[in-house]
């Protein structure tokens, strides 16, 4: 533990190393760009913001996918059953693990819809267009929006946890689209990281974009591990009052069954 700790720290510090070093080589060492001016710089933002959105719905929507399949034990010594119960005696770490990866990933598409229409405002003469992009961006906020404060009324409720976690992967269906929203419908928006987009063709600016998606991969990283131990360590104090409350009433407290088959 003491060893992970250290690693935590460190990967801290080199996260703080990095957004020092990509705010210089972002705001005093890339070229202003022609024609978008300060604004170009919200690109370096809101590009990998957009990236760590999917992949905080990624995580989600796979938690969620083996929160449904894998919800009772199987008899056997197969792989299939052994998989199985692996997954069964962790379903609180992965019902934890997809509200971790919805949360975060609503508050970098949050990041997205802010920073999406100043670029626009520029670029385009207005905050604001119903561009397919766009629009499936705004529809994947409102899913997961959904999805949480579903969660928030489930409680201990199994049905409602099955339903938020379909939920959670089916709104999983529009990530794709978002993607790939410009290939197959056009539109104002900038196909910048695809097959033809425009791109940055300055080497100093890809550095500062690589840069920049180092820090916030870094930074996602550490924020998932961050929210998932406070959600797993708020389900142990729940289920402890919960023990504690049936001890004042009078009530046998509840114990968990052993993972271990009897022999």
């Amino acid at each position: 533990m003491k060893r992970f700790r250290y690693a935590y720290e460190f990967f801290v510090v080199l996260m703080l190393l990095l957004f020092a070093h990509a705010f210089y080589w972002i705001f005093l060492h890339s070229p202003m760009e022609a024609q978008m001016g300060i604004v170009q710089k919200i690109f370096y933002f809101h590009v990998p913001s957009a990236i760590s959105m999917f992949l905080g719905l990624s995580v989600c929507a796979g938690s969620s996918v083996i929160y449904l399949v894998f919800s009772r034990r199987k008899k056997g010594r197969g792989l299939w059953a052994g998989i199985n119960n692996f997954f069964v005696e962790r379903r609180d770490n992965v019902d934890a693990l997809a509200r971790s990866g919805a949360e975060l990933g609503l508050i970098y598409a949050s990041i997205v819809l802010v920073t999406g229409p100043l670029w626009g405002r520029k670029a385009w003469g207005t905050y604001w267009e119903w561009d397919p992009r766009l629009t499936l961006t705004l529809l994947v906020f409102l899913i997961y929006v959904a999805y949480l404060f579903l969660r928030a009324f489930a409680a201990e409720s199994e049905s409602r946890k099955r339903i938020a976690a379909g939920l959670g992967a089916l709104g999983f269906a529009d990530v794709p689209l978002i993607h790939y929203a410009v290939q197959m419908w056009g539109g104002t928006h900038p196909n910048v990281m695809g097959k033809g987009g425009g791109g940055i063709k300055d080497p100093t600016m890809q550095a500062a974009f690589m840069i920049s998606m180092a820090t916030m991969y870094i930074m996602f990283g550490l924020l998932l591990y961050t929210r998932y131990s406070i959600e797993r360590q708020q389900v142990e104090l729940d289920r402890a009052y919960a023990r504690l409350i049936d001890y004042e009433l009078g009530e046998p407290p509840v114990v968990a069954a052993s993972a271990k088959p009897s022999q």
